[in-house]
């Protein structure tokens, strides 16, 4: 991690991007909202699996992985209405503004008709989930029912989804950051006091709160801020679409494929073992997810700045720094975690499950290999050129199927797991840095990928380190919150000190306040 180094972007310099952008405080704000969503999201987890059983959850986690795949289209339009956003500003002509804030509402157009589409799809889904998982799910209309809910909920959250992702674009993140808490406490005061009275539909209805409540606030931000945007989906003629659609269609096939991944681990488990298997490989899957969402989040606040320049060699050194810091905290983060992973389940759900254990301790694996590779992604994708994922996506997917099915009847049901592993590990380390480096001129894509490896390296045996005399004690809440705060106290000194003068300053100057012109 150390970055004084030399003065060119090719040696590492940091980008002034990141002094003058502000990332740290939408940082701030993302892990804020961030906060608030995992402990939400863990503990209605744990509420629900109590209540509801190992089956009933199990059906449940199900269904909503299936249905998560409507949503992965938010993905490919959300960083259209980012990009195109923070592209309107006087860095560009007046008529390339104007271009981009036509996009914006193209985007926003395309969004009521899929959310309309993925309504009438989860509808339409119904038959299909319910002879999957009919048994012990609380009685015969609960998982109808908790189908339509959520098919509501995922059709209202990609209708509303450009009203965050525009402020997104201004980098007036605490909009989106207190739109998503706001929904996350709607979610648990719903389900808290109906759960035991509705059963499995009353986590269909707390989703479709956190939808509607999440929708309002960033909507009346909207209309005080941002006049020319229309809360009401327009027309949009078809060459708009098709220009919109060229820069979305690529994000599309990406995100769809990691949805399609985690549904087809769920349902390959289902098929070899039990519901009860489906519940702990999700409970196992979930830290790890968690975790890594805590990452991205914070490395893609970047986006916005990268998006709204042309200065390639800044954008270059700033995917360099920024993948070293997050190379660094991954490995402390899920090298912890694998080590607590027995804690980890044991709080989630009650008890100790190896099944969970395991899936947990892989999927650490596949987070860790991810994240170095994460910077190309997001700056290829700034400069509008995302399409050249698309062979390693179609190739990775086919491999990946083939391998979850075979381990999953060799192995059992940890075999998906396995599976999603070793292919990440074949594309990302090997076969992505050699597919991109003609993008970056003299940056090598080796470079960025290859610190992002080596910084997980020293992050992971920091943290490994320092909590080893944790691990005698007894498995439960004492060593995990005693083991996470030795680990991240210990990461966060020897990190601070690796990083040098240099980059202690420029971590210090992203939380400057800094107002972009809109």
């Amino acid at each position: 991690m150390t970055s004084d180094q030399s003065q060119s972007p090719e040696a590492g310099q940091e980008s002034p991007l990141l002094r003058v952008s502000g990332i740290g405080r939408g940082i701030a704000w993302r892990y804020s909202c961030q906060a608030v969503s995992a402990a939400g999201g863990l503990f209605l987890v744990g509420f629900a699996f109590r209540k509801l059983g190992a089956s009933t959850y199990g059906a449940y986690a199900l269904v909503i992985t299936v249905l998560g795949l409507l949503g992965t289209v938010d993905f490919g339009l959300s960083m259209s209405v980012v990009r195109a956003t923070a592209r309107d500003n006087p860095s560009f002509s007046v008529q390339a503004s104007a271009q981009a804030r036509r996009d914006v509402e193209v985007a926003h157009s395309a969004y009521g008709v899929i959310g309309a589409i993925a309504l009438l799809i989860s509808v339409a889904s119904i038959p299909v989930l319910v002879a999957v998982k009919s048994r012990n799910v609380g009685g015969t209309y609960a998982l109808p029912i908790t189908v339509g809910l959520l098919g509501l909920s995922v059709g209202l959250s990609l209708a509303t989804s450009a009203y965050t992702g525009l402020p997104t674009g201004r980098q007036q993140f605490h909009v989106p950051a207190i739109a998503g808490i706001l929904g996350v406490i709607a979610n648990v005061a719903v389900v808290v006091p109906t759960l035991g009275m509705l059963g499995l539909p009353s986590l269909g209805l707390g989703q479709l709160a956190n939808a509607l409540v999440s929708a309002t606030f960033p909507a009346v931000w909207l209309k005080m801020r941002e006049p020319w945007f229309h809360l009401l989906p327009g027309r949009a003629r078809w060459t708009e679409v098709r220009r919109v659609g060229s820069f979305a269609i690529p994000l599309l096939v990406i995100s769809v494929y990691g949805q399609v991944i985690a549904a087809t681990d769920l349902v390959v488990v289902g098929a070899v073992a039990t519901a009860a298997a489906v519940a702990f490989y999700k409970i196992g899957n979930l830290a790890p997810s968690r975790a890594v969402s805590w990452i991205f989040n914070g490395y893609d606040t970047v986006f916005p700045s990268l998006a709204g320049t042309q200065d390639e060699r800044g954008q270059e050194a700033a995917t360099l720094f920024l993948t070293r810091v997050a190379g660094y905290v991954a490995g402390s983060s899920f090298c912890a975690m694998a080590l607590l992973r027995a804690d980890v389940v044991t709080v989630i759900v009650g008890h100790q499950s190896s099944l969970a254990e395991e899936v947990l301790m892989v999927f650490c694996g596949v987070w860790l290999v991810n994240i170095p590779v994460h910077g190309l992604m997001l700056l290829l994708i700034a400069r509008g050129k995302q399409g050249v994922f698309i062979p390693l996506v179609a190739a990775e997917a086919i491999a990946n199927l083939a391998l979850t099915v075979l381990f999953a009847v060799v192995i059992g049901p940890i075999g998906p797991a396995l599976a999603t592993l070793v292919t990440i590990i074949v594309t990302n380390v090997i076969v992505l840095p050699i597919l991109v480096r003609k993008e970056f001129g003299s940056m090598s894509s080796w470079r960025i990928a290859g610190n992002g490896f080596a910084c997980g390296g020293i992050g992971g045996a920091v943290a490994a380190t320092a909590m080893l005399p944790i691990l005698v004690l007894g498995v439960g809440w004492a060593r995990l919150a005693s083991g996470l705060g030795v680990a991240g106290a210990a990461s966060i000194l020897i990190g601070f000190l690796l990083l040098g003068g240099s980059g202690r300053e420029t971590l210090v100057a992203m939380f400057k306040r800094h107002d972009p012109t809109p």
